[in-house]
């Protein structure tokens, strides 16, 4: 509708369209309340931005043998890399974690079973891209890094963390097991009533990170108020 219209119909409306927005009121009461601090859920956040990087730019990943351009057509990343941390925590309960060809096998196997007509390469293929994904292989085994904005102090601050780790065991055989990053992308996924995380996060906080965080743990005390 051309100015001459709408002044016809709404005599102020064009003047009022052109008026400059006056968010000074508005800036003045962010300023006065303060800022929600939103840094802790903000961090907990980034953790899984490498799992749905993967699950985006999973197109991109190719088999090795015959370049297979629909490799991961039919392949759900977001469950291969919470299976692969299911499958370390439950390493913990009888070593110290799992080996990379423990983690490799298992990550095949699902693959295999998830998308059946890829080959035994193929399989292997798709284990190493979602293991190489942990452990960030892309920026050189590095700690992933990202960016985020801190309300308090109005400032970007920056968050360093690993997914797993991979260690040697008292006999001296490397093994892969999730850190408290790990564990946090891992349980924060379970299906919680809001008031017995809360239970138990102050009350049992051994259950998260400690070596009785494994599936059977969570799973036998989903209705848990605290531990004896």
């Amino acid at each position: 509708m051309s100015d001459a219209a709408l002044e016809m119909v709404v005599p102020d409306a064009v003047d009022q369209r052109r008026a400059p927005l006056d968010d000074g009121p508005l800036l003045d009461r962010v300023s006065q309340s303060g800022m929600l601090d939103l840094s802790k859920q903000q961090r907990n956040l980034l953790l899984l931005r490498p799992v749905f990087q993967l699950e985006l730019n999973k197109a991109q990943y190719r088999g090795e043998a015959n370049g297979d351009q629909g490799l991961f057509i039919g392949v759900d990343t977001h469950y291969l890399v919470l299976i692969a941390l299911d499958f370390m925590m439950e390493g913990t309960t009888i070593n110290m974690g799992s080996t990379q060809q423990e983690v490799l096998q298992h990550l095949a196997s699902v693959a295999r079973e998830m998308k059946p007509g890829l080959t035994a390469a193929q399989c292997a293929r798709v284990a190493e891209v979602v293991l190489d994904t942990l452990n960030n292989k892309a920026d050189g085994y590095r700690e992933f890094l990202y960016d985020y904005f801190e309300a308090k102090t109005r400032t970007i601050k920056s968050v360093r963390f690993r997914l797993v780790t991979y260690e040697p065991d008292p006999e001296d055989v490397y093994r892969y097991r999730p850190t408290p990053e790990g564990y946090l992308v891992y349980l924060g996924m379970l299906d919680l009533s809001p008031r017995i995380v809360r239970s138990s996060w102050r009350r049992c906080w051994t259950c998260w990170f400690g070596a009785a965080a494994s599936r059977q743990h969570w799973k036998s005390r989903s209705e848990h108020v605290s531990c004896p």
